[in-house]
């Protein structure tokens, strides 16, 4: 599968995740949610490896590493931001969501010790400029007067905040584990998401709440659509893809995500679309650019067309003469 296809299911099916994750808060405690999510998606990833006789032995040390990684991404970047958008509106958790880009800039020079490219920091906040954009309806409705919700921005900001650090921080390690360590990137994400689906229990139980599930219709078929579509097939997608062409670049992806998610909300939820809108996603698709560059079919189209363009102008001007 090329970069380009894995960038664009990443961004479309990430962006499906956000409505079902909405069917999976309620009744039943977060961390467990998330625990059942990661432990069914770790299982199938774990039959799939068996099936296909991979290697599924790994040193102490190297387990060590996965299991950080498993920590940041399949447990504590979940848990913050389900608790974050508890007090932030869709709009603020998305752009907070979006700020994972900037992490991994910072992330990918702390831990593969990878050079600051100006031109990805630019691109990276022009996006989030975008999505602040398409959201604006919703953020120029806070009243920063009222104290309630003034507590509520700061407080749902700092959650959101860590919980896209935890992201980043393991969405670059897995890339250290697969190029330092060795550790395969299927393999690695099925005990990634083991970990971080055992992380997820221990959190539950410490805080007295017992294992429940609901057994409604919305919650298990979105339950199982977050563990398979939105787990296994995803993550594992998407870091082939930060290690092909980098945690900076793919890290676009998540700029992307929130704009797919409004999208299916005009659809399902009859939202209507505003100039905001619209100009927010010119500055999104020109962040892309700036960070991906234009692809270089395009580039070739365009030189053609310019020389084309350019013949025409000095043939005319012959004639003229």
């Amino acid at each position: 599968m090329s970069n380009l296809s894995m960038y664009i299911l990443c961004s479309l099916i990430w962006g499906t995740t956000w409505l079902a994750v909405h069917y999976q808060v309620g009744n039943i405690l977060p961390a467990w949610s998330i625990c059942y999510r990661f432990s069914l998606a770790a299982i199938i990833m774990f039959i799939y490896c068996l099936l296909s006789k991979k290697n599924l032995f790994f040193s102490k040390y190297q387990h060590i590493f996965i299991a950080i990684q498993g920590l940041s991404t399949h447990c504590a970047n979940f848990m913050f931001f389900y608790y974050g958008s508890m007090y932030l509106i869709s709009g603020l958790v998305a752009v907070a969501s979006a700020s994972i880009m900037l992490m991994n800039i910072i992330n990918s020079k702390l831990i593969l010790n990878k050079p600051i490219i100006s031109k990805s920091i630019l691109g990276a906040f022009v996006g989030i400029a975008g999505l602040i954009t398409v959201f604006s309806g919703e953020i120029i409705r806070i009243d920063l007067q009222n104290e309630v919700m003034r507590t509520n921005l700061i407080v749902g900001f700092i959650l959101c905040t860590i919980a896209s650090y935890c992201a980043s921080f393991g969405q670059v390690l897995s890339i250290r584990n697969n190029k330092n360590l060795s550790v395969p990137i299927l393999q690695g994400t099925a005990y990634s998401m083991m970990y971080g689906a055992i992380f997820s229990a221990c959190i539950a139980m410490s805080t007295g709440t017992p294992p429940s599930l609901e057994m409604s219709f919305e919650y298990i078929t979105s339950l199982i659509y977050l563990s398979t579509i939105g787990s296994v097939i995803t993550f594992t997608m998407y870091f082939k893809l930060q290690n092909n062409i980098g945690a900076v670049k793919s890290g676009y992806v998540f700029v992307l995500v929130p704009y797919t998610a409004l999208l299916l909300s005009c659809l399902i939820e009859d939202f209507s679309f505003h100039k905001s809108i619209y100009s927010g996603m010119l500055l999104i698709i020109i962040g892309n650019v700036i960070v991906l560059g234009v692809p270089r079919k395009v580039k070739r189209q365009v030189l053609i067309h310019l020389k084309l363009w350019k013949h025409t102008i000095s043939k005319a001007r012959t004639k003229h003469i």
